[in-house]
């Protein structure tokens, strides 16, 4: 696959919260370890940031795991790293790095830009 099929894969694999969500709950978790559903891509501690069970199952886990970003399993409901992680996991650490300059537009009102940089 070209570099530039490559890239646009990832960018349409992020552009969805719940999805960024989950590619940066599996970049903070070890590598081998099943993270439960629907829990690992909601938003901690913010109200009315509800995905549920079927959204994931039915537009958000076959994105991501169709080119092998995530695995996922059923009972218990549950994703972990895939075998092409790393193509997606780099990209959403880059641009996670505390040292980004983005303009105020990109980072405020992006819960996740801004939980993961008040985490670090």
């Amino acid at each position: 696959m070209a570099a530039a099929d490559c890239w646009d894969r990832v960018l349409q694999a992020l552009t969805a919260k719940p999805r960024r969500q989950l590619v940066v709950s599996l970049l903070d978790a070890d590598e081998d370890l099943w993270l439960a559903l629907p829990e690992a891509a909601m938003l901690s501690g913010q109200q009315g940031q509800e995905v549920t069970d079927i959204e994931l199952w039915h537009r958000h886990l076959p994105v991501l795991s169709e080119p092998g970003y995530v695995e996922w399993r059923k009972q218990p409901f549950s994703v972990r790293r895939g075998a092409n992680f790393e193509e997606i996991g780099s990209v959403m650490e880059g641009l996670l790095r505390p040292d980004n300059d983005y303009p105020p537009e990109l980072v405020d009102g992006n819960s996740v830009i801004e939980q993961h940089l008040s985490d670090g």
